[in-house]
């Protein structure tokens, strides 16, 4: 797979996932400044890592929230329906 290929994987997500758009617009943004080479490789790889790993904790934290919704809606139901 190129370089190319993967940026025009970054650019779908960019136009069809809002929540990751910025992500991967920033990271099409490194990738060309390594390619021109105001980057390098090792700052590149640090830059797009750090960018990978705040996208998990998002990604860990909405998953952590819903479930914490779910499971505050399930612990109502199961009071109301307790009170009946």
């Amino acid at each position: 797979m190129t370089i190319e290929y993967h940026q025009s994987i970054l650019a779908n997500i960019r136009d069809q996932d809002p929540d990751l758009s910025e992500a991967a617009g920033i990271i099409n943004q490194y990738t060309e400044m390594c390619k021109s080479g105001k980057l390098s490789s090792g700052e590149y790889i640090e830059l797009v890592e750090d960018i990978q790993r705040q996208i998990n904790i998002r990604a860990n934290m909405s998953a952590l929230e819903n479930l914490q919704m779910m499971n505050t809606a399930i612990n109502g139901l199961l009071t109301v329906a307790r009170a009946f």
